[in-house]
């Protein structure tokens, strides 16, 4: 409640500092921090986007005079905190959506993938099929394993684009080929379209994926 000294901070829009919490006038001290005998402390909102998700506040048992320089690294904190759960939602977000759409992706007759920079987040049927991971065992693993390692050297700069969410202007939205690399180890000739969607401040990257073995056999 706003007696206290989160409430206070999340209705304040500065940090707040406490030299004496017995006798700061602004607030009580709540409970918690009584039976720890808190003394002095720092309190800053972890903002949202939509709303704030909370308060981080840093406490000592002894009377300590806290720094701006003391400040700052506690906003830092919580606004990496808040970095961290909005890169979350954004991706449960995106998650939500690829449930809704598995059906329609399991019967596509090429392999879908998708990254959101760290690790894979979508592997539908047909992935599996052509990469020999099932989608449990792709999940959350980084896309840099379906692929061989002289690739990732010989283009490393396209990688690197991937990863970090830069398309290079020639490949985006354009069919072009690589070498994708099985389970067992097997490299195999494939052709990858790349698209990113955004939304929010958070992207995901889909790689459409077919194996061009027979065709190159065949050629």
């Amino acid at each position: 409640d706003t007696g206290s000294q989160a409430g206070f901070t999340m209705s304040s829009t500065d940090p707040v500092i406490v030299d004496d919490l017995k006798t700061d006038q602004r607030f009580s001290g709540p409970k918690l921090l009584v039976d720890h005998g808190v003394t002095s402390g720092i309190s800053v909102v972890i903002e949202g986007q939509d709303h704030p998700y909370g308060v981080l506040g840093v406490h000592s048992s002894q009377p300590r005079a806290f720094t701006p320089e003391d400040v700052d690294f506690v906003q830092s904190v919580a606004n990496t905190l808040a970095s961290a759960i909005e890169r979350r939602r954004g991706e449960l977000a995106v998650l939500e959506g690829e449930r809704r759409l598995q059906p329609i992706l399991d019967n596509a007759s090429d392999a879908i993938i998708s990254t959101d920079g760290h690790e894979i987040i979508v592997f539908n049927r047909q992935a599996s099929k052509v990469f020999g991971y099932t989608s449990d065992e792709a999940l959350g693993r980084p896309f840099r394993m379906l692929i061989p390692d002289h690739f990732n050297r010989q283009y490393g700069n396209i990688i690197a684009a991937f990863v970090g969410g830069r398309i290079p202007q020639r490949l985006a939205g354009k069919r072009f080929e690589l070498v994708g690399r099985r389970k067992n180890g097997e490299e195999f000739p494939a052709e990858i379209t790349i698209s990113k969607v955004e939304d929010g401040g958070q992207w995901v990257l889909t790689s459409i994926v077919r194996d061009v073995t027979e065709r190159v056999q065949a050629q």
